[in-house]
């Protein structure tokens, strides 16, 4: 096979609560080919303190684990990459350190994701590798959350991540130097109060089949398999039976499960309480272990972003419906700013794969917040779009959607979010485009003289046919205050008026 159809190559990294893993392979005629996996128990939870802060030690371990993780990636595009980061660095108030000595490190940036995010990615996984037809229940139970999903096919119908995890529960509820039933006890009853409030609900949709996935339920199907139990269907008995081995023994006996790592085995009776306390709040009655999990997701998503069918884009119009936006409006303002955004990404230096396609959705979203009221709408659509699940947007990347729908009217700051994944400056580029290419359709009509464009330095130059300027007072207005409000980012915009014979548009 030549070079031009040998399929490149794709990694993802899931950097786990517990562990941290890396997945390479790539797609043959619709199938993954897995090239090489590599898994390292970082345990980054434990080094969360009481004030969510992480630990000195726990960066370190992190940081070293990543620094071996590069080695390889080196042979690997970088937008075919994708990097996400779970409970820990979703909670630890002093992730941004993390993350900066991780970009350093690596090809392209960590995204955090949310919890219903990684639950949706996590049923991704299980979905692309396992069909199936019928409602199935999917559980993952982490170092610091466990995701429940329920879904069909390819689409997840319900989905929470609870704040139960195995090396936070092992924290609370276990001394190392024995294991108890009361200790048991405790962290069963404690999970169980976390479940409860999805019980109803999810029991009301029910299922048909429960898969688990993971290494706390893959280490616990071992063991029952060791102890000549139903490994393959996994039930409360059995899993009642383990928990006695576990408080007979005092602990995890590495002597008789001798496929468990000491790091597993500290973490595992929490594991299975949580386990234990999903069967009775849920009323499982057997589950199945499946191979894949969010990694899996990830690559599966990864190639249908390659095919141009993208997750974010089925979100996006899915609030457009579900808001009432203007599509029309929308849909002029969007070509616009895509048309500004073309013509100003060399000058501006601007990254295209990443900055585009949110720039094309805040475009089409910039009026959401009307549904609520028209007084402040670009308050309430960013309100909107900050605290709505939106599957497909890692938390950035929504923080960035409702920053640029809440700057693009009204006064201009350069007060933003810190963002990893992109340039200040970048965003605040976009901010510009997007004020522009609303303020350019202030009359919500199609009578738009699409102006010649041009960029030099911290200067933009507009130039409109002179005559259609002066036939639009109101937006020659307008744009005036906007040059005002440009300065105040230290930005020049200029507007020209030139003779209709020397405008050839963009």
């Amino acid at each position: 096979m030549n070079d031009e159809t040998e399929p490149a190559p794709i990694a993802a990294i899931d950097l786990g609560s517990n562990s941290f893993h890396l997945l390479i392979g790539r797609f043959i005629s619709g199938h993954f080919q897995i090239l090489g996996k590599e898994k390292v128990r970082v345990q980054l939870a434990q080094g969360l303190d009481d004030n969510d802060q992480l630990s000195d030690e726990a960066i370190v371990r992190g940081l070293d684990t990543l620094k071996q993780f590069s080695e390889r990636l080196k042979d690997i595009a970088a937008d075919d990459i994708r990097i996400v980061a779970t409970y820990t660095l979703r909670k630890a108030r002093n992730r941004r350190e993390f993350l900066r000595q991780a970009r350093a490190l690596l090809p392209c940036p960590i995204e955090v994701i949310s919890g219903s995010e990684e639950a949706r990615l996590i049923y991704q996984g299980v979905a692309h590798t396992q069909p199936g037809k019928e409602h199935r229940l999917v559980v993952d139970i982490g170092g610091g959350s466990t995701e429940c999903i329920i879904g069909q096919g390819f689409t997840p119908l319900k989905l929470n991540s609870l704040d139960v995890g195995c090396v936070t529960f092992s924290e609370r509820f276990f001394d190392a130097s024995k294991i108890t039933n009361k200790q048991f006890k405790q962290a069963e009853f404690a999970a169980g109060r976390l479940i409860a409030p999805i019980a109803s609900s999810y029991k009301k949709v029910s299922w048909k089949q429960a898969l688990g996935c993971s290494g706390t339920i893959k280490a616990i199907a071992y063991c029952l398999e060791v102890m000549t139990l139903d490994s393959a269907n996994i039930s409360d008995a059995s899993l009642q039976k383990l928990k006695q081995k576990f408080c007979d023994d005092g602990k995890v006996d590495l002597k008789t499960f001798t496929e468990i790592a000491s790091e597993r085995a500290n973490v595992l009776p929490s594991g299975l309480a949580i386990l234990i306390a999903l069967f009775h709040e849920l009323s499982i009655d057997a589950m199945q272990f499946s191979e894949a999990a969010l990694r899996e997701g990830l690559v599966y998503e990864m190639e249908e972003r390659m095919r141009h069918h993208d997750i974010r884009e089925r979100t996006a119009m899915s609030l457009i419906e579900r808001y009432q936006v203007d599509q029309v409006q929308a849909v002029r303002v969007q070509t616009t700013a895509v048309t500004l955004y073309q013509a100003l990404k060399s000058d501006w230096q601007l990254n295209g794969k990443k900055l585009k396609p949110l720039l094309n959705w805040a475009a089409l979203l910039h009026e959401i917040g009307i549904s609520i009221h028209f007084k402040g709408f670009h308050r309430h659509g960013a309100y909107i779009l900050e605290h709505t699940e939106l599957p497909g947007f890692n938390a950035e990347e929504q923080q960035l959607l409702a920053n640029l729908v809440l700057k693009h009217r009204k006064k201009l700051s350069d007060e933003l979010p810190m963002f990893t994944l992109f340039e200040q400056d970048d965003v605040l580029k976009l901010v510009l485009i997007l004020r522009l290419s609303t303020l350019l359709h202030l009359h919500r009509s199609d009578d738009l003289s699409t102006p010649q464009i041009h960029a030099k330095d911290d200067t933009l130059y507009l130039s409109f046919d002179g005559l259609w300027l002066t036939e639009h007072p109101l937006l020659e207005e307008r744009l005036e205050q906007e040059v005002k409000e440009w300065l105040k980012l230290d930005k020049k915009l200029v507007i020209e008026a030139m003779p209709t014979d020397t405008i050839d548009g963009v």
